[in-house]
């Protein structure tokens, strides 16, 4: 908002959107149907038209302790819904963020049904690398109730150090996006002393975004945040069967 503060609006309006429709700035085509539109305006500094283009990129960010990961998250959780965003923005002249969210019941695609049998982890040694305490904390029970032992980092910087100097682990469970250094960059230099090491990858990207960025990494499995006990379980069936 710059140094002399400005105005931030809110605003929600229902709106029925048809093949005609038109929104300026909209990232993605909608379908038909009735929709929740929830929007934050602001009169502060703006964006640039190269700024406004990448804005919703994994990683980028304009920011000096920025990870660029909150708006590419945001964007994939309104589509998830079958919603859109648009952005309007002109440097100098504020910003326009608008979210439609569609007004009918949200339908979840099908899930499989994992089998109920137990994963082979009895006295296999786990590596977590995730920087949210709550995600350790789902892995590491799960862990311990199919007989493994977990060790934790919180950033991918303290899993290379612990991976250099501890050569006996099992399986990697492994965040895509960690502080000091990412779950890629970590996972490549563990990969100098540990190239057949399994790694299940974690991360809030879409298939599509995931595939991309594991690409030459050799991950074992993938597995989405947030994720549950039984998701996560069956991820560990995957590796206990390799």
């Amino acid at each position: 908002m710059g140094t002399d503060g400005g105005l931030v609006t809110l605003r929600t309006e229902a709106v029925t959107w048809t093949l005609h429709s038109v929104e300026r700035g909209l990232v993605h085509d909608l379908q038909p149907g009735s929709y929740v539109v929830v929007e934050v305006a602001d009169d502060g500094l703006g964006m640039n038209l190269d700024t406004t283009a990448r804005m919703f990129d994994p990683f980028f960010t304009t920011k000096e302790d920025g990870r660029g990961l909150g708006l590419s998250a945001s964007l994939g959780i309104v589509q998830g819904y079958g919603g859109g965003v648009s952005v309007q923005s002109e440097a100098g002249a504020g910003t326009r963020v608008r979210l439609f969210l569609p007004t009918g019941p949200f339908v979840p695609p099908p899930t499989k049904q994992l089998p109920r049998e137990t994963p082979n982890m009895q006295g296999k040694r786990v590596l977590i690398v995730d920087d949210e305490v709550g995600v350790r904390e789902i892995a590491r029970e799960l862990l311990a109730a199919v007989g493994a032992t977990s060790y934790e980092a919180g950033d991918g910087a303290a899993a290379v150090d612990i991976l250099a100097t501890d050569t006996a682990f099992d399986l990697v469970l492994m965040d895509l996006t960690t502080p000091t250094i990412s779950g890629r960059e970590a996972l490549q230099k563990s990969r100098e002393t540990e190239p057949d090491l399994p790694v299940v990858i974690m991360s809030g990207y879409s298939d599509a975004d995931m595939t991309d960025q594991l690409d030459g990494l050799e991950a074992r499995a993938m597995l989405h945040k947030p994720f549950t006990l039984e998701t996560l379980r069956g991820r560990l069936l995957e590796v206990s069967r390799d």
